[in-house]
């Protein structure tokens, strides 16, 4: 005998949804991390710092993320230049530096106080909370 399934209306939607390949409202909450006002959208790789949307480039874009997703440890600087850049550490290259001065001029305060450097080492992301992934109300700009 077969079984038969009763869906209600929001059941039927879902399944319509994952046949013809569309994200489902849980697979965007999947898509946010959100960190001290900072709120990043990977399925889309926009950022985002209270309300404001933040421009940034590719790089600055990998970089806070991976800073982000190792929160409140030390992160060394031949780790995110092997990660970011995928290359081995060369202690004249300035380019992580002025990706990071960049960065937290364009996150403004909330750059300045949570991306730490620790000198002769490398970078921390300070969380005052831990990021967290999840849906997130933005308020439309004017």
């Amino acid at each position: 005998m077969e079984k038969i399934y009763v869906l209600d209306e929001s059941e039927k939607m879902q399944e319509l949804l994952k046949l013809i390949g569309c994200q489902t409202e849980d697979k965007v909450m999947e898509d946010i991390i959100s960190v001290n006002s900072i709120t990043i959208n990977t399925g889309t790789r926009e950022v985002r710092c209270g309300n404001k949307p933040v421009e940034i480039t590719f790089k600055e874009y990998e970089l806070l993320v991976y800073l982000i997703k190792n929160t409140s440890r030390i992160v060394y600087r031949d780790e995110l230049l092997n990660q970011i850049w995928g290359y081995e550490y060369n202690r004249k290259s300035r380019t992580l530096d002025i990706h990071i001065r960049t960065l937290r001029e364009k996150l403004g305060e909330v750059g300045l106080h949570n991306i730490r450097t620790i000198r002769n080492v490398g970078y921390r992301f300070i969380g005052d909370e831990l990021p967290t992934r999840g849906r997130i109300e933005l308020d439309k700009e004017d």
